[in-house]
Order: structure tokens, then C-alpha cells, then sequence
């Protein structure tokens, strides 16, 4: 995330939506939460329940964190999976 590593791409699927045709490409992360502090330098609670994770899930996103893939290298065609949060 901006540069930082705060996970690992753990899956990476391609869907496919003939009515509206269209591709997507949904990518799992895991995040390691100790990457992630406040300003004060507390790591976050530990979500423990689906309901708990989707919600930290919708803030993130609504936070403006977006995953990405993006070419590594022309010369052997590897992926990076890139994070960027709006300001």
C-alpha cells in the first residue's frame, strides 16, 4: 500500500459476465494487521466475526482502498497486486 508491504495476495480469479460483457479479475489479500496502526501506534482490533470483517472491509473501501494488478515486468509477464488509498 504506497509502497508498503501490508500483505500477500493469497487468490486471484477471473469472472466472467456475458450480459453486461465484462471480465473480472477479484483479488484476495490477506493483511497483516500489524501493519496497519493508528497515529497513536496501536495495532487495530482483531475482527472476529464475518458481520465484523466485511464492515472493517466496507470502511476500507469506502476509505478509498482499491487493489490492483499491474504488470511487474514486460520481460516475464509477472503480476503485482498494487494498493492505493484516496486522501
Amino acid at each position: 500500500m504506497q509502497g508498503v508491504k501490508i500483505g500477500e495476495v493469497t487468490d486471484i480469479t477471473l469472472q466472467i459476465d456475458p450480459k453486461a460483457t465484462k471480465v473480472y479479475k477479484p483479488v484476495v489479500i490477506e493483511i497483516d494487521r500489524n501493519t496497519l496502526t493508528s497515529k497513536e501506534g496501536t495495532t487495530f482490533p482483531r475482527a472476529m466475526t464475518l458481520k465484523e470483517r466485511e464492515a472493517n472491509r466496507d470502511k476500507l473501501v469506502a476509505a478509498g482502498f482499491r487493489a490492483r494488478l499491474e504488470l511487474q515486468s514486460l520481460l516475464t509477464g509477472l503480476l503485482l497486486c498494487g494498493f492505493r488509498c484516496a486522501s
